[in-house]
Order: structure tokens, then sequence, then C-alpha cells
């Protein structure tokens, strides 16, 4: 008799124990699915940011610096159809022509993780060219990418501005800022 309440007793914890983990695998299962879904829905966000943005973004790949994507502002502002830009490096398609400031961007960019105010001059696909002020920042995905925004300057001589301010009205939402 005290051998089958030993059993008995054997059995109720081994089956408390496999509910036990059932309910964690359920439970992080559901955690699980409502990650993938946030980060599916901050993907789209980006996408829709990315595609609506009124100022040029490039994506790069870190380190080679290939061009992985572009906005359609990018293709406006530079001439460049994205077809023709994805997997050069601004150096091959001749945006950059002082290879040693494109360079330092890169060590500074290597260096810190970001890139904010520093100026180039940045030439389109019919040469003409203008200064910019850089803005890059790393992110992690499947592969190491930035992003990198380019504010032209409004003169010759003046400091280049970030075309965009982060509004306060919550994430996701800008606002031009005014050119003087």
């Amino acid at each position: 008799m005290a051998t089958q309440c030993a059993v008995a007793a054997e059995r109720a914890r081994l089956y408390e124990a496999e509910k036990n983990a059932r309910q964690e695998a359920e439970r992080s299962s559901r955690e699980r699915d409502l990650v993938v879904q946030q980060l599916a829905a901050s993907e789209r966000k980006f996408a829709a940011m990315f595609a609506r943005a009124p100022f040029a973004i490039a994506l790069v790949k870190v380190p080679s610096l290939a061009v992985a994507d572009v906005n359609p502002a990018f293709e406006r502002l530079f001439g460049f159809p994205r077809e023709e830009i994805v997997g050069k490096t601004s150096v091959d398609a001749g945006m950059h022509r002082d290879v040693r400031g494109r360079e330092a961007l890169r060590a500074e960019f290597v260096r810190r993780g970001y890139v904010r105010g520093m100026e180039k001059t940045v030439f389109t696909k019919v040469g003409s060219a203008s200064s910019f002020q850089t803005i890059s920042t790393r992110w992690r995905s499947t592969a190491s990418r930035s992003c990198s925004a380019p504010t032209r300057t409004s003169r010759p001589g003046a400091t280049a501005r970030p075309p965009c301010a982060r509004a306060r009205n919550g994430f996701g939402r800008w606002r031009t800022t005014r050119r003087s």
C-alpha cells in the first residue's frame, strides 16, 4: 500500500510538472507571437516613414558602405534611380569625389556609431555639386546597416541644417523646419 501511495504521489508530481511546462510553453508562445506582431508593426511604420520622408535617406550596409536602399526623395535629389545606386558605394557612384573626406566620415561613423554635423560636398548624377550635412545612425537588424539623411545647405558658405525636426506629438510624426 505504501508503494502504491508513493507511485501515486510521483505520478501527481509528474502530472503537475508536465502541466506547468505546457503552461510555460503556451505563455512563451504567446509572448513570442506578441513580439513578432510588434516587430511587424514597427517595420510597417519604418517603411512608411522611409517611403514618405521629404528628405533623402540612404540605407547603407556596414562595413562595405554599399547602398542597400534609397527612398524616393533620394532619387529626386541626386538623380540616381534606386536600381542604379543599390549595391554601389557613394564613391563608386561618383557622389563623393573626395575619398579622404569620405574615409573621415566612415572612420567617425565606426568610432561613434553615428555621425552628425559633418559637412561634405556631394555630387548628383549629372555632376552638380552641393554642400550637405550628413546625419547617420547605425542600427542592428539581420545585417548591420546605417541610415544616412543628407541635409542641403540653403546657400553657399552657410551651415547646413536638418530638414526636419522631431515633433513632440508622437512617434513617427515629423514637421518641416523653416529656413530663413
